[in-house]
């Protein structure tokens, strides 16, 4: 299946939660770039998205695919001035 559907979340950069399926193949950045142009407002494409189920942090060109995403899973996105500092 190349489609999870998965609940975004933009609380902590001042947004609502979504439900949305997303495709595997896209990357975080194409996924809020496609976010900004159906919501018709402005989201920081440099965010991340952190996995809280998982404990791990996805990057702007890193894929879905790659972190075994599963249906039902929250994505926290962080804008990038809360990353700084973080390695």
């Amino acid at each position: 299946m190349n489609h999870k559907r998965v609940t975004i979340d933009f609380m902590q950069s001042g947004g609502g939660s979504y439900d949305i399926a997303i495709s595997q193949k896209m990357t975080v950045k194409q996924l809020l770039q496609a976010l900004a142009a159906s919501l018709h407002t402005s989201i920081d494409l440099n965010s991340v998205i952190k996995l809280p189920l998982k404990q791990k942090t996805m990057m702007p060109e890193d894929r879905f695919m790659d972190y075994s995403i599963s249906n039902g899973e929250l994505l926290v996105v962080y804008i990038e001035q809360d990353k700084k500092g973080e390695s």
